[in-house]
């Protein structure tokens, strides 16, 4: 019957659709799982200053391996390279703020000993931030979760308020 064909045709584009989102999805998660693979050795050091001479490539990489053995203690022996990533931002000063700097280590213990001082490190006596370098998925859950918990502590803070208000003063 011709309704029997209607239900066989929205029956076949409904397995259709969902293979094709099914594909999709996988093929996510494959490239999620490979850049987490190959950032495993990553860190992310934020608030690095970057140099405002007019220096080659090169200069720059070496003003920066030379500014994490000094400043942050970093063998340089366990450093395999380092890059900034993002676009140069102008500040209200008209001074460009540093972008994130990505130090790639040699072998994943090595990476894994920061990340433990990292997910947020603050270098002592410093304001440079060291944290696993995530990919965009990584990074957006992170951020979710922050989120979260700030809303969390918000609405706690509010029912501390509501069961012991401060006393106003007369």
């Amino acid at each position: 019957s011709k309704e029997s064909q209607k239900k066989l045709i929205e029956d076949v584009k409904q397995a259709t659709s969902n293979t094709v989102i099914i594909g999709e999805v996988c093929r996510q998660i494959d490239s999620n799982q490979i850049q987490r693979e190959q950032r495993k050795c990553n860190l992310m050091i934020n608030k690095i200053p970057e140099t405002n001479k007019p220096l080659s490539g090169k200069e720059k990489k070496e003003h920066d391996m030379k500014f994490l053995c000094e400043n942050l203690e970093m063998n340089r022996s366990e450093i395999k390279t380092c890059f900034r990533v993002g676009a140069i931002v102008k500040n209200t000063q008209g001074t460009s703020l540093p972008r994130p700097l990505i130090v790639v280590m040699k072998d994943e213990e090595t990476a894994q000993y920061w990340h433990d001082n990292g997910r947020g490190y603050r270098v002592r006596g410093t304001d440079h931030w060291i944290n696993p370098d995530l990919c965009r998925k990584d990074r957006e859950a992170h951020f979710l979760l922050r989120q979260e918990r700030r809303n969390r502590m918000k609405a706690a803070s509010a029912a501390q308020q509501q069961l012991h208000p401060k006393p106003t003063q007369k």
